[in-house]
């Protein structure tokens, strides 16, 4: 690694603290370690050192000096210390890097030579026992970490009076599960429990004697290695497992590559729920199924009374789901996680080592909660409570930091770091929601200055550096390294820097953060952005060799969303594409876009809607349906599309989504083949107060002259939708032109001229004029002024050609129409149904009905298995 001048350094102050001051937030100065292989070193030392004294009288801290040498080769120098800081044990482990890559085998390494420092004899161990034991921790994981850690701090209790070999393998499967969460976003805390899980499990495995390669399989899995965790336990298990627990049942299911409808039909069991929603977290980032989550988890959990424990998965319902989905609870999640979290802390009993300051204001916050704390109309479910709890979530950024004491399962400094970062998580993607996609400014601002104003470090998770101008951005940053989706990037960079600086910052990041699918998006977009295509193209193949589809599915995301000349600064890019999309477990959206190049784009319209439908109804959730109605429209095949949109009429359970796509060209279809019954259909699917439902409904009424209809329509849109475009916005001068209508109707009327002449070559309302000029039957010449004259846009250019009757003109205009555009949509199906007026846009062909008879959506297979389960 290339020396890093003085400015570089800035923001990756955490590279540069000695032994002495090593913090209870750490991150050790690995590379191409794993999130739990950074921290594992260290926690199995705490963890070996709680055990051997778990009263604290001896051992009191563990400090630590990390080395990486040229050949990637790790050596670890740590010290147990007392109260005074005299070191009373030490310790060497070393390890080549190659054994980063050998699964189980690098906790085993390690902790054989953290062991051989001396420590009292762990008693045998049966392992049969052993697993079952594990599994029986594992199943006392709650949906939530702040469950899961309620559970194990009681079994933390018992440990006095339990046998080792009881409660030692269960407290390894419980903290193993307890950071399932972290599969939706990762926090600091994750990555500590899971290693002192993997500790736990390590000294279970060296009492017993035997390898149990099955039960590190959720350590790999979570820590990112997924192809391994696959590989070793369909080692184990050749078929699926008939006997099994709820944790067992589901890691069954998740190490074969399952599809969507295994994972929702196993959430549909309420005692699967703790596994199951990591499961659909991982689903919905990796197969799309965002909007179904939002629309089936209130029948998953059974009822809403249950949805407030599912809040460790707020920050995904508001950024990954549909917008409905951000809506659930109201955005009620960041006040539910907060509550249980101030709940965990006044059950939490501190340690004679452990940081016991919170107490005081702990009690003031909890008094506090109690009497004023309650959900208010006027001010945003997110902010609830949260001034009163700020005396203690401000101890987390300042008090997290401190000796690293022995610990068995959390201190006190773990906790208040997670509160204030978990904080941060589920505020700033609220904000994001409230001012980004739901667009409601007004309403987002109070979130963002309430939390930026009374807690510190938090502000990247709102705003980037240009938006914050704050002048520590960069140290907030660097305190919230652990976190996934959060990072330096060219935020840390100054804006002199030499090229070479930068890039040693942007490769940095990937050694300290290595396999953490939440950051291989921002990984490739830093190296692109530094015009590094042949990092980017080294990253990318080898996290997909030892990582699995999550990160495949990130990687994917960013290339599939590069323009063609940024794709071509990266080698191999088109190969990369196509290779990860066909990692990915079933046909989604993205799989298509990325494969469309090789696979589609060379087919005519009429068969490349066959084979996109043919991938539809392999998975019916995959929100294909437009595209394949799309090409059947453009084709000419008619039957076809009506054919197709009446069978995927039950999946179609989003009206805003439905509207703004296939229900517009769905409408027009309708009106062009004089289908009252399709208009309608689409009409009613399309019911949302979207603004694209709303100028369907300006459309319908003109089509029916329906004139007192079109007028609240459009009044009701320019209510909705135009409060601050001024008073020439589309919805308003449609509004003042109303009363010229009748003259498009009579040809004679006085008021016509103006009436021809009102829009001019303005581009509103193009689609209407056109309903008007068909049902009045308008002639070409006053048709042609309607629209704004003949030299006009491609659209109307294709409309003016076929009024004057010229087929070749049409089809000129039609095909340089399309080509001019990525898209279509109500406008390019009017343009094809015009030309078809004059000759038929393919050749007649067969039109064979494509639906399998067994076809069920994801969604309606859940609802049948639900319903069966309340019979």
């Amino acid at each position: 690694m290339k020396a890093l001048s003085s400015l570089q350094l800035i923001p990756f102050l955490w590279l540069r603290l000695s032994p002495a001051t090593q913090a209870q937030f750490y991150a050790p100065d690995t590379e191409y370690h794993d999130c739990v292989q950074r921290v594992f070193v260290v926690e199995a030392a705490r963890v070996l050192a709680w055990w051997m004294d778990r009263r604290g009288t001896n051992l009191a801290e563990v400090s630590y000096q990390v080395t990486t040498r040229g050949d990637q080769s790790t050596i670890w120098e740590l010290r147990w210390l007392d109260a005074a800081g005299k070191p009373l044990k030490t310790a060497t482990v070393s390890y080549a890097a190659d054994m980063l890559k050998s699964g189980p085998e690098f906790y085993r390494s390690v902790f054989k030579q953290l062991w051989m420092s001396g420590w009292k004899n762990a008693p045998a161990m049966v392992p049969s026992e052993t697993i079952d034991r594990f599994w029986r921790g594992a199943a006392k994981a709650g949906v939530s970490r702040e469950q899961s850690l309620r559970a194990a701090l009681d079994g933390l209790h018992k440990t006095a009076t339990a046998p080792d070999q009881e409660w030692v393998p269960e407290m390894a499967g419980l903290l193993t599960h307890a950071t399932l969460p972290s599969i939706a976003d990762r926090v600091s805390l994750d990555s500590v429990l899971l290693a002192r899980g993997a500790a736990w499990l390590a000294m279970a495995e060296q009492a017993t004697s035997d390898q149990l390669d099955a039960l590190w399989v959720p350590v790999l899995f979570q820590a990112g290695r997924e192809r391994a965790a696959a590989q070793i336990w369909q080692k184990k298990f050749a078929s699926k497992l008939a006997k099994a627990t709820a944790q067992q049942a589901g890691w069954d299911i998740w190490m074969r590559k399952p599809k969507s409808r295994e994972i929702f039909l196993f959430a549909t069991d309420s005692t699967n729920l703790a596994m199951a929603m990591a499961m659909l977290a991982y689903d919905v980032k990796v197969n799309q199924t965002g909007r179904l989550l939002a629309e089936l988890i209130g029948e998953l959990v059974g009822s809403e009374m249950e949805l407030p424990r599912l809040h460790n998965y707020g920050p995904l319902f508001a950024s990954h789901t549909s917008i409905s989905g951000g809506h659930i609870l109201n955005g009620a999640w960041p006040f539910f996680n907060r509550a249980e979290w101030v709940q965990l802390l006044t059950q939490y009993s501190p340690s004679a080592l452990d940081y016991r300051g919170y107490l005081e204001p702990l009690g003031a916050v909890t008094n506090t909660l109690s009497a004023t704390a309650r959900l208010d109309e006027d001010i945003d479910s997110s902010i609830a409570g949260l001034r009163e709890c700020t005396p203690v979530l401000r101890l987390g950024p300042r008090e997290g930091l401190g000796a690293l004491i022995p610990t068995g399962v959390a201190t006190a400094r773990d906790l208040l770091n997670y509160g204030w970062e978990m904080t941060g998580l589920q505020m700033g993607r609220r904000y994001y929601f409230v001012r980004r996609r739901w667009s409601v400014p007004d309403r987002a601002e109070p979130i963002v200055k309430i939390v930026t104003g009374e807690l510190e470090g938090l502000v990247p998770l709102f705003l980037s550096s240009k938006e914050a101008n704050v002048a520590n951005y960069r140290d907030s940053v660097s305190r919230l390294e652990l976190l996934d989706g959060y990072f330096p990037g060219a935020e840390t960079e100054g804006a002199d820097d030499p090229q070479a600086a930068k890039l040693n910052q942007a490769t940095l990041f990937v050694r300290r953060s290595w396999l953490r699918p939440g950051n291989v998006y921002a990984q490739v977009r830093w190296l692109s952005t530094l015009r590094a295509g042949s990092e980017v193209t080294a990253l990318i193949e080898e996290v997909q060799q030892e990582g699995g589809a999550l990160a495949a599915s990130a990687a994917l995301r960013y290339l599939d969303g590069l323009k063609r000349d940024r794709l071509r600064q990266i080698p191999r890019a088109d190969d990369l594409k196509y290779a990860l999309a066909e990692t990915l477990p079933e046909p989604t959206e993205l799989y298509v876009r990325s494969v469309y190049d090789r696979k589609f784009r060379g087919m005519d319209h009429f068969g490349r809607a066959q084979e996109m439908e043919r991938l539809y109804w392999q998975n019916p959730d995959s929100g294909l349906e437009e595209r394949v109605f799309e090409n059947y429209l453009v084709s000419g095949s008619f039957q076809s599309a009506k054919r197709f949109y009446a069978q995927v009429r039950e999946n179609l359970v989003d009206p805003v989504g439905f509207s703004n796509g296939m229900g517009k060209t769905a409408y027009i279809l309708g009106f062009c083949l004089g289908d009252d019954a399709l208009r309608k259909i689409a009409l009613a699917d399309s019911s949302s107060g979207s603004h694209t439902d709303m100028m369907m409904q300006i459309w319908d009424a003109a089509v029916s002259n329906q004139s007192k209809v079109l007028e609240e329509s459009v009044k009701e849109i320019v209510h909705c939708h135009e409060k601050e475009k001024g008073v020439n916005s589309p919805g308003r001068r449609l509004l003042k032109f109303l009363p010229l209508v009748p003259a498009l109707r009579d040809s004679k009327h006085p008021s016509r001229p103006e009436a021809l002449r009102y829009f001019g070559k303005s581009e509103d309302w193009t689609v209407l004029r056109w309903i008007w000029i068909d049902k009045f039957k308008m002639p070409a010449e006053d048709a042609i002024i309607f629209l704004g004259g003949k030299e006009n846009d491609l659209f109307r250019r294709v409309m003016i050609s076929y009024l004057e009757s010229n087929q070749a003109k049409t089809l000129e205009a039609l095909n340089r129409f399309n080509s001019s555009r990525n898209l279509i949509d109500e406008k390019a199906t009017l343009a094809a149904f015009l030309y078809s007026r004059f000759h038929p846009l393919s050749p007649p062909h067969a039109e064979p009905d494509l639906k399998p008879g067994d076809t069920t959506s994801v969604r309606k297979a859940v609802l049948a298995k639900v319903k069966s389960k309340r019979k």
